[in-house]
C-alpha cells in the first residue's frame, strides 16, 4: 500500500501533517513510523492493549462518529466520551511507551486530552 496522488498532494501541501485528514493520518502511521507492526498485521484489527490496536480502534470511532445518527441521548454520549478517553489513554501510554517518553511527559499529554475532552463538553457542547 503507499499514498495516492491526492493523498501525496496533502502531504506535499502539509508536510507537518497539521492539515491531514483522518484516514491520512492512520496511513501515514502505518507505512512511516517506525517499529510498528507490518501493515496487514493482525494487531492492528485484534483487540488489545497495543498502541497498533489503540490507533485502529480511535479511527473506527471516528468514522462511526462521523457517520453515525446526528442525535444521541445523554447516556450515549457520556459512553462514547468514555470509550474515547479510555482509547486515547491507552493509546498516548502505549505510545509513550515504545518510543521511549519519560512518563511524566506522558502523563501530561493524558492530562491535556481529559483537559480539552473536559472543555469541549462544558464550554461547547453544553453552550446551547
Amino acid at each position: 500500500k503507499t499514498f495516492d496522488k491526492t493523498q501525496k498532494e496533502m502531504i506535499k501541501k502539509s508536510p507537518d501533517g497539521s492539515e491531514f485528514d483522518v484516514s491520512l493520518l492512520y496511513l501515514s502511521i502505518k507505512l512511516s513510523c517506525k517499529d510498528v507492526a507490518p501493515f496487514s498485521d493482525q494487531k492492528w484489527t485484534t483487540e488489545s492493549n497495543i498502541m497498533e490496536y489503540y490507533i485502529t480502534a480511535i479511527k473506527n470511532m471516528r468514522n462511526n462518529v462521523l457517520h453515525g445518527p446526528l442525535a444521541v441521548t445523554d447516556e450515549q454520549y457520556k459512553e462514547t466520551l468514555n470509550n474515547l478517553r479510555e482509547l486515547l489513554t491507552g493509546c498516548l501510554k502505549t505510545s509513550g511507551e515504545k518510543y521511549g517518553r519519560d512518563q511524566d511527559e506522558v502523563n501530561q499529554e493524558v492530562k491535556h486530552m481529559n483537559d480539552d475532552l473536559h472543555k469541549i463538553t462544558t464550554e461547547i457542547l453544553v453552550a446551547d
